[in-house]
């Protein structure tokens, strides 16, 4: 059995200038395929009168497991949890890397209820450990959800609010009994009125 690597405080990456380092998992598609693809979905949902989800996940711990095990254990988690993620989402579906250790879901044809039933399976995939260079390693995501037409007609405002969704009350790292994965609506200012 692995033993489980320690990742005590995580830190989250920010999204890198430097693209080179996504090149390296080529089971997604790329970074500059987000809203180019985003656009083309949103106009077929718009046609089709469908709503769609827009999910932005955030790996927590990735920079710990750099700095532990060296980039290319980093990389390896990056290509399994790639891996898990398009294993996972149905054959309209869309994902990519989005940065660092963040990847954009895009989900057609899902209304609110769809869209939570997919995210779970996701992110209980995510969850599961990963044996990487003899050790057992867990990682906790942060999850943004947004959806078309309700949180924006858009896609760079629909990105924003996915993005907005997952840094809302993000997870104090580091504590015992913290959840796995913290998982986020897009809040608007008319959400906010109403609660």
């Amino acid at each position: 059995r692995c033993p489980a690597l320690p990742l005590g405080h995580t830190t989250a990456l920010s999204r890198p200038h430097d693209e080179s380092h996504q090149d390296q998992l080529p089971v997604l598609s790329h970074l500059r395929a987000v809203p180019g693809g985003l656009g083309q979905s949103l106009a077929h949902a718009k046609q089709s009168h469908q709503s769609l989800a827009l999910v932005m996940l955030d790996l927590n711990g990735c920079r710990h497991i750099n700095d532990r095990l060296g980039q290319m254990a980093g990389d390896r988690i990056l290509r399994t949890i790639a891996k898990r993620l398009a294993l996972n989402v149905g054959a309209l579906d869309t994902v990519c890397r989005y940065g660092g250790d963040e990847f954009v879901l895009i989900l057609p044809d899902m209304d609110r209820t769809a869209a939570l039933r997919t995210v779970e399976t996701i992110t209980r995939q995510i969850a599961a450990p990963c044996a990487i260079d003899g050790y057992s390693i867990s990682l906790n995501a942060s999850v943004g959800i947004a959806m078309y037409p309700r949180d924006s007609t858009d896609a760079e405002q629909l990105l924003e609010a996915a993005d907005k969704a997952m840094y809302r009350q993000p997870p104090r790292p580091g504590l015992m009994g913290q959840p796995k994965i913290r998982l986020r609506w897009f809040l608007s200012a008319r959400d906010a009125e109403n609660a």
